[in-house]
């Protein structure tokens, strides 16, 4: 699969490469736009060859590194960051407006947008302070975040901090220096980029002007391709010598299909420093979100970053080297007061920004909006409080998800369920459900009682998880359909196509399971496990009794931890590599076990980028066991046959169609990020991707 996404690249690529390396001339007719014209067709020229704007990105291409504030032994800086989310095109004055006709008081609270200067209404603040610490020998990276606030809207469903997460991984600080440009969960060729980038972009030089004395040099740039993940724009570079970058500014093409991004733009501004290199010293990032082309109002999204470095190479003491894991949050972090805001921005709120908390004071007493936002809380948590707010519930129902489903064995099943929260006990937590089978006329059970060894503030499975938990359970069980994301009785995986599963069986078991994870990562899962498996469809009946242990590691690895042990599906960080290393005994006799045997298993997980031309998710598997068994204790591949995609699972096959007592298995998913579709007439207006 790498080597077809390296080739289509290559063809993508094929005229550009021909052009830089013979200096090929080509006349262009390109349309440029700006926010107050019509689009004026521009003819003109261009030449890799002999073209002096070339030669002067081949010195600043050549000189990047020199450049870089990573070039220093160590460096701490101190940042700032503000977020904000906020509707667009909001004309109080719009009769059509189905927003100012539910909350008309709205009409009070806009502003025009710094980016397009349309009216915006502001829904989402977020501010943060942090320490960086840099040291290059031996390389690490440490950030401290001494404050964080959060308000708006987002703020009661952002369950686990989930959507703070995401929202942080989708706008990355962006280091133009590097060869690829992480933004949104895309990457696109950096216009400084070492490997692609004079094949990639057309540079001419727009004028000469001079900044503090020093030469500076504008530059515009854009991608030969115009549909390809590139950027339009210009940049800045010093002319005495040492061909730093002291402005960038750069704005994505609408000829893209970028995850309903109508508009972006990013804007750096970079400092000399007196030891000659450059840092960032302020960064601005602009996004405007359309799920279709005449969709209102869209959403705008507005990121600010400040940095602040010493001037010289800090003595950084050994207590911050050893903070476990790349990340530490104070834990008085989100108490700052409103004066310690005020001495720590760099640039004032405005003022609907500052008036935010009356616009939720007033939204909060409309029960419309109550109303919506509750769906809206139950629908990304899976779990329906049993108080309006949920942080004052002491016991929540669900998950939803699993209320209705059916399957052969049971024909349509009903369940209900809960779990208890940090409300009535921070440490202590109580869950369970109780289902009933239609066709098989049984009930079903779980109980499960659950210490975490640290205060939770709201649920049993925030991260760092160290919880100790009894479970008895008595349910149906399916082998080898196995939910990463969601229990199997989802309302989802019911839709099935295929032949129905018959084989089946009804499991009792007791399980006492100690689970630790580590801020470095690292987790371990300890457990010891009674089953009666009992014969249902073509199944036998048999005992087990086991031990068993797994160990995670995952470097770098952003936390979206679900409400029941399982990783959350909207975890959309996925670049850092997954190993997973477990293994269970059985033990014959013990509380009448009818076998022994020994079962390992490995698995590692990885998301690999080609740059622009999308990234592959790959899995690897293998597994053994080690001494003879029936066949119910083999390995069975993991199997779907409902309606919906399970990663690392496969469709065309059903449960225990095939048995093995070992095993290799590899996936590979291929999201070309629409390299294919885009470059076809017509059926790119659909805006469809590509995936192998």
């Amino acid at each position: 699969m790498k080597k077809r996404a390296t080739t289509i690249g290559f063809f993508v690529m094929l005229p550009a490469m021909f052009s830089l390396l013979t200096g090929y001339t080509q006349t262009k007719r390109i349309e440029l736009s700006t926010k107050d014209s019509d689009k004026v067709a521009v003819a003109y020229e261009y030449s890799c060859k002999n073209n002096p704007a070339v030669e002067l990105m081949k010195q600043v291409i050549a000189h990047k590194n020199e450049n870089r504030i990573e070039n220093r032994p160590a460096y701490k800086a101190k940042t700032y960051e503000k977020l904000t989310l906020a509707l667009d095109e909001f004309d109080s004055n719009d009769t059509e407006n189905q927003f100012i006709r539910l909350f008309p008081f709205l009409r009070n609270h806009t502003e025009a947008s710094e980016f397009t200067g349309n009216p915006v209404l502001t829904l989402s603040l977020r501010e943060k302070c942090s320490d960086k610490y840099f040291h290059r020998s031996p390389h690490w990276e440490k950030t401290i975040v001494t404050a964080e606030r959060h308000i708006g809207v987002d703020e009661s469903f952002d369950d686990n901090r989930t959507l703070t997460s995401n929202l942080e991984e989708m706008f990355k600080s962006i280091n133009v220096l590097d060869n690829d440009i992480t933004i949104l969960q895309s990457k696109f060729v950096s216009p400084l980029s070492s490997v692609f980038a004079l094949s990639y972009y057309e540079y001419e030089i727009v004028d000469t002007v001079v900044v503090d004395g020093i030469s500076v040099v504008n530059l515009s740039f854009m991608p030969v391709n115009r549909q390809s993940y590139g950027f339009t724009g210009y940049l800045q570079v010093t002319l005495d010598g040492s061909y730093g970058l002291l402005k960038i500014s750069m704005t994505t093409s609408r000829n893209i299909n970028l995850n309903w991004v109508d508009k972006m733009c990013i804007v750096q501004s970079f400092n000399k420093m007196p030891d000659g290199t450059h840092a960032i010293g302020q960064e601005d990032i602009y996004a405007i979100f359309r799920t279709s082309a005449h969709a209102k109002p869209p959403l705008y999204a507005h990121l600010f970053r400040s940095f602040n470095y010493s001037d010289s190479v800090p003595e950084i003491p050994d207590s911050i080297a050893q903070i476990t894991g790349k990340i530490l949050v104070l834990p008085d972090a989100n108490k700052r007061n409103a004066a310690f805001w005020l001495q720590h921005r760099p640039r004032s709120l405005s003022e609907q920004e500052n008036q935010l908390d009356i616009v939720l004071v007033l939204l909060k007493d409309d029960p419309v909006y109550r109303g919506f936002m509750k769906i809206l809380e139950v629908l990304v948590s899976g779990y329906i409080p049993t108080r309006f707010d949920k942080y004052k519930s002491y016991f929540d129902f669900g998950p939803v998800g699993s209320t209705f489903s059916s399957n052969l064995l049971e024909g349509f099943r009903l369940r209900i369920g809960g779990v208890t929260t940090a409300r009535l006990h921070p440490q202590w937590f109580l869950g369970g459900y109780t289902a009933y089978g239609f066709k098989d006329k049984k009930w079903k059970y779980q109980l499960r009682l659950s210490h975490s060894f640290e205060p939770r503030k709201h649920h049993e499975q925030e991260w760092p998880v160290h919880n100790l938990t009894l479970t008895h359970r008595y349910d149906v069980y399916i082998p080898g359909a196995y939910s990463p994301f969601d229990d199997s009785d989802n309302l989802f995986y019911s839709l099935k196509p295929g032949v129905e599963e018959t084989q089946m069986q009804y499991v009792r078991s007791s399980e006492l399971r100690y689970a630790k994870e580590w801020r470095s990562n690292f987790s371990v899962n300890l457990w010891l496990r009674h089953t009666d498996n009992q014969a249902a469809g073509d199944l036998v009946a048999f005992a087990t009794s086991t031990v068993g242990l797994q160990l995670r590691y995952a470097p770098d690895e952003k936390i979206h931890s679900g409400r029941d042990s399982k990783p959350s599906a909207f975890q959309l960080n996925k670049d850092a590599p997954v190993f997973t290393l477990s293994h269970q005994s059985g033990f014959k006799g013990i509380f009448g076990s009818d076998f022994s045997y020994n079962h390992s298993e490995l698995n590692v997980e990885k998301r690999i980028w080609l740059s622009s031309f999308g990234y592959i998710d790959a899995n690897l598997r293998a597994a053994k066991v080690w001494d003879k068994a029936p066949f119910p204790l083999l390995i069975f591949p993991n199997t779907n046959q409902s309606l919906f995609i399970r990663s690392g699972s496969f469709m065309l096959m059903r449960s225990m169609e095939f048995i093995s007592d070992n095993y290799a298995a590899f996936f590979a998913s291929y999201y070309s990020k629409g390299w294919i579709m885009h470059q076809i007439p017509l059926i790119k207006r659909l805006k469809l991707r590509e995936v192998f």
